[in-house]
């Protein structure tokens, strides 16, 4: 069976979740914020499930995927993780004397202005005790040629470059003039900062989705569950949908799909890659960039993803403005539960007509998103989005992966609360999907 067509196979048939070739992911993952910029992640032992038993199961892997539920996910622990539980929070990582002897970008000579630069190993640079605030400052890294704390003269914390002092400096105690200290071919260089090594920003209506496989070894093999057959879970998702709510979405669907308008929707990035048109002077970047299309993250936006939403039902008319003459055209329309859109996504239509998603109404039952209600605005033929390619490979390739850093053991909080508070006794340990509410648990016995 060819690759694709058993992971396809697997979600829809019993018989591949009694006998898997893979390991089969965890039920019943839940993530809920206890507190600002902590996420907290729960779910089912693997073992429990009746396929997973001619594994040896070593643990989960845990994988994080900002703003968009459709990926990229990245991988956040560095070993599989034996519990039910997992913290995730802002990691800021200290690093003490690193050896930075042969990381210069520039040694002086071999720059145009004759400038000092050297990049640790580790970045974006942040502030100590900050929650992941890019360093900014001199007072932020600590810099020892041949064992002689130097000051250096500024430090770019986002792309890690730090600039060598090459000016003299009054010394306050000798009171006189010192020489600047600069290294030489054999002088042992040592930098001291911190790093981000993960980031849960406390930013508002933040998307963050996770997904969980599971870990296993069969005939001394490791085996891993695919990632494209788990389903992302973010912090919207309260309770479990139950059969009567999961048929509502679908009878939405086919709503959708008599009278709907297929169109694109781009997910807006908060997160990522800093773009280069970012000044730190003005603590802005440029709107008309075409790397980060006026978002100051690299590639600007995730997608394109093909949804379908309510019909065209407005006035479209031109009016004159402070601008000139504008197209004028907005109304109200609705769509599914996936992907989760917010304000400042936009959408792109079949004549390439372009519209921004206003603020998002998302009519749920406890806690289980149905539907997403929203207002679009016609966008004007100069704005820099339409400058986005709709095609996904290319925009793909104005991102790259924002794990510079290399993975350390993080420490792993083991819980004792479980995410599941309904159980039905006549559906197997293995297999029963759990919600949080005595509500589930009454309408699915």
């Amino acid at each position: 069976m060819p690759e694709e067509t058993y992971r396809l196979s697997r979600q829809t048939d019993p018989r591949e979740r009694e006998n898997p070739r893979y390991p089969l992911a965890p039920l019943n993952m839940f993530v809920t914020t206890p507190d600002v910029g902590v996420n907290d992640i729960r779910w089912d032992v693997p073992t429990q499930i009746l396929g997973n038993g001619k594994f040896q199961i070593i643990g989960v892997n845990i994988y994080r995927s900002y703003d968009s539920q459709f990926g990229p996910f990245t991988k956040i622990n560095p070993i599989p993780i034996g519990a039910s539980f997992y913290r995730d929070s802002t990691q800021n990582q200290a690093v003490f004397e690193e050896d930075v002897s042969d990381k210069f970008l520039a040694r002086g000579t071999d720059h145009p202005q004759g400038l000092w630069i050297l990049r640790p190993e580790f970045y974006p640079v942040v502030k100590v005790g900050s929650q992941a605030i890019t360093a900014n400052s001199p007072s932020d890294v600590v810099l020892k040629i041949d064992g002689v704390a130097v000051p250096v003269s500024s430090v770019r914390g986002q792309t890690g470059e730090v600039f060598l002092n090459q000016a003299r400096i009054w010394d306050n105690v000798k009171r006189k003039i010192v020489e600047p200290i600069l290294p030489t071919d054999d002088s042992v260089v040592t930098l001291s900062y911190r790093y981000n090594n993960g980031l849960v920003t406390n930013q508002l209506a933040q998307r963050i989705f996770y997904k969980i496989t599971t870990v296993g070894t069969l005939d001394s093999k490791e085996l891993e569950t695919p990632l494209d057959t788990v389903e992302g879970v973010s912090a919207y998702e309260i309770e479990k949908l139950d059969y009567i709510w999961k048929e509502a979405i679908r009878r939405n669907r086919w709503i959708l799909e008599q009278g709907g308008e297929a169109v694109k929707v781009f997910i807006r990035k908060w997160i990522g890659v800093r773009c280069s048109c970012w000044s730190d002077i003005h603590n802005q970047g440029e709107n008309d960039c075409l790397q980060c299309f006026g978002t100051q993250i690299v590639g600007g936006y995730e997608g394109p993803v093909d949804i379908l939403i309510a019909p065209q039902d407005g006035e479209r008319r031109v009016e004159l403005t402070q601008n000139g003459m504008q197209v004028i055209h907005s109304y109200e329309v609705w769509t599914g539960p996936t992907p989760l859109l917010s304000q400042r996504d936009f959408i792109v239509k079949q004549n390439n007509d372009r519209y921004s998603i206003g603020p998002v109404n998302v009519p749920s039952n406890r806690g289980t998103v149905l539907q997403q209600h929203f207002a679009i605005g016609y966008l004007d033929e100069k704005d820099i989005r339409y400058k986005i390619p709709a095609n996904p490979d290319a925009l793909r390739r104005l991102s790259y992966s924002q794990t510079r850093y290399k993975n350390f053991e993080k420490p792993v909080t083991l819980g004792t609360g479980y995410p599941m508070v309904t159980d039905n006794p006549n559906t197997p340990e293995g297999t029963q999907d759990r919600g949080r509410s005595p509500t589930y648990g009454r309408i699915v016995r």
